[in-house]
């Protein structure tokens, strides 16, 4: 009885609580064949005439999944002339048929991050977070109550809408070898595989049930049991494009990747902000590598150490402290001092006295003095291991500097 008292849109998972039936009633019960467009693009196959008191004759398609659902309230929003490539408002004033506009777009403005009046729905806008994110309100708004299906079926239904428009934004394949690494493609489209009419009405008749057929979505190693996949899937991208301050792909909207989107933004001429808006979204997918001004890509340490940045000044400490040790120890090679013969003295007596002791105490002595007698063979080593070390961290730092990680006085 639970299940009856869900909303229409929830118990035909039917998001958008799409209409499956257009023109004249049929004759018979409320349960007749879909016939409208999009429904039967997606795999409805019945639609059922609601009792909702108002004589209208409302109906709503009935879907298999959530999923097929949802794919068809995506592709309504994104293919119908009313909607497609619409202001926000203008859209919603369309689709509600003028009725309560202003509470509609408050509600959704308080639940799709970015959203303003003047947001265009376009593919740009679907095709990223805010997209789901709107779906997602829209249909709690229809339904009086937030849908209960996981994030998992928005997100596929958004791949399989954009298989194909995906695979047309890929550009021309090149030979791996001589792909360069900070080149970025569009993901890889989701095969999809969807029932015509003609099959629909066939598997109808033999009582089978039509239903969108995908391939198993792809790996992504690291994403955060909370993390959105789309998210990842863009960490990914600012990452391969050289915004590697964003971290390890996890799909979940941390202080690093939010400093990877300011940067991105910054970089490539949107306003300032660290939302992913469809503004954002299509600026990914065409984006070209991080640039790099010719002043960093030229500079070296001395540029860097004349300007005064911090990690350099830090590193050259270190590198002082390595020279110190190993003068120190070219001149105990050349000439030891008197205290350290005395101690080198007292070391032998030791091991004459303990010469009745096992070999393997005789040998730990010997090393002993000998290691003490040439003390400076190791402040040289230490000397030496300090100053590749400090070299190797003033070359890391050139190199954060030349791709725009660090300002020239970082601190």
């Amino acid at each position: 009885m639970a299940a009856k008292r869900d909303p229409a849109a929830i118990r035909y998972r039917n998001p958008g609580a799409m209409w499956g039936r257009t023109g004249k009633r049929p004759a018979g019960g409320a349960t007749v064949p879909t016939n409208a467009k999009i429904p039967l693009k997606w795999g409805s196959t019945q639609t059922v005439y609601l009792s909702d008191g108002t004589g209208q004759g409302n109906n709503i398609a009935v879907f298999d999944t959530p999923v097929q659902g949802i794919c068809a309230q995506l592709d309504l929003w994104r293919t119908s002339p009313k909607y497609k490539n619409k202001r926000f408002a203008d859209a919603i004033a369309t689709w509600s048929g003028g009725n309560n506009v202003p509470d509609y777009i408050a509600y959704c403005k308080k639940r799709v991050p970015g959203l303003t009046d003047d947001t265009i729905m376009n593919d740009a806008f679907w095709s990223g977070p805010s997209g789901i994110a709107f779906l997602k309100a829209q249909a709690a708004h229809e339904a009086g109550k937030a849908m209960p299906w996981p994030a998992a079926d928005w997100i596929e239904a958004q791949r399989i809408v954009f298989g194909k428009a995906l695979a047309r934004s890929k550009p021309a394949a090149t030979p791996a070898a001589a792909a360069p690494s900070d080149v970025v493609t569009a993901p890889a489209p989701v095969a999809v595989k969807r029932p015509g009419i003609l099959s629909t009405l066939w598997n109808v008749l033999r009582g089978k049930d039509a239903a969108v057929v995908t391939t198993p979505e792809k790996a992504r190693p690291g994403l955060h049991p909370d993390g959105d996949a789309v998210l990842y899937d863009q960490q990914e991208m600012l990452s391969s494009k050289g915004y590697t301050e964003v971290g390890n792909p996890d799909g979940l909207m941390g202080d690093r990747t939010k400093s990877a989107i300011r940067e991105f933004r910054k970089q490539n001429g949107l306003k300032p902000s660290e939302a992913i808006d469809a503004e954002f979204a299509s600026a990914l997918l065409t984006a070209g590598p991080r640039r790099v001004a010719a002043a960093r890509a030229d500079a070296t340490a001395k540029d860097l150490r004349d300007s005064g940045n911090s990690q350099i000044k830090t590193l050259d400490g270190f590198g002082n402290i390595g020279w110190l040790l190993g003068l120190l120890g070219i001149g105990g090679g050349v000439d030891q001092s008197g205290l350290l013969g005395k101690a080198n003295d007292t070391l032998q007596t030791a091991q004459d006295t303990l010469g009745t002791i096992a070999t393997v105490f005789q040998t730990i002595i010997n090393v002993a003095a000998w290691c003490f007698a040439h003390w400076w063979i190791f402040a040289v080593a230490a000397g030496l291991y300090l100053l590749f070390k400090v070299a190797m961290g003033v070359l890391n730092v050139v190199v954060l500097f030349k791709q725009g990680f660090l300002s020239r006085a970082d601190r």
